[in-house]
């Protein structure tokens, strides 16, 4: 996975920014970073600390939770 600030201009396009100048926007964006993923990589485990918002920008993303049991069940697919 590779790190990097976030494009203003997608924070433009999501709801729940819409409504924010682009002085509040330019002050969110020091605390964004972008993970670029590989299919297969763990973006986060179930118990991780609730610690920061994730926004699909290309692709998509599998939500899923091993059942003892029965194995790995999909709960959701996810994309942008």
């Amino acid at each position: 996975m590779s790190w990097k600030f976030l494009d203003i201009s997608l924070l433009r396009e999501i709801d729940l920014y819409n409504s924010l100048s682009d002085r509040d926007l330019g002050e969110l964006i020091p605390l964004t970073e972008t993970i670029d993923c590989n299919p297969g990589d763990v973006v986060f485990n179930e118990g991780d600390v609730g610690d920061g918002m994730y926004i699909i920008q290309n692709g998509e993303i599998r939500i899923s939770k091993n059942i003892p049991g029965v194995g790995e069940e999909a709960l959701a697919f996810l994309k942008n």
